[in-house]
């Protein structure tokens, strides 16, 4: 029996983006308090916002990596 996502919520202390991004802005819509879409010239693909607390962000981090369709987005 597969667990909801509340009983997979865990602490989250670490959230990144890794090669490959597609830039589909999927993390930013569910999460902006962590996600933000760069659409510039040379620099393309989600990123993490600097010095947020991901308390209480756990359910739409996972719901971010979960919807991400390259699977790029990661976190412990």
């Amino acid at each position: 029996m597969a667990l909801n996502i509340r009983e997979r919520l865990v602490a989250i202390t670490k959230v990144w983006v890794e090669k490959g991004c597609i830039t589909c802005g999927k993390s930013e819509s569910i999460c902006p308090e962590v996600f933000k879409v760069k659409r510039e010239k040379w620099v393309k693909g989600a990123t993490v916002i600097e010095g947020v607390d991901y308390s209480g962000l756990e359910e739409k981090i996972i719901k971010a990596a979960e919807a991400c369709p390259v699977e790029v987005i990661k976190y412990e």
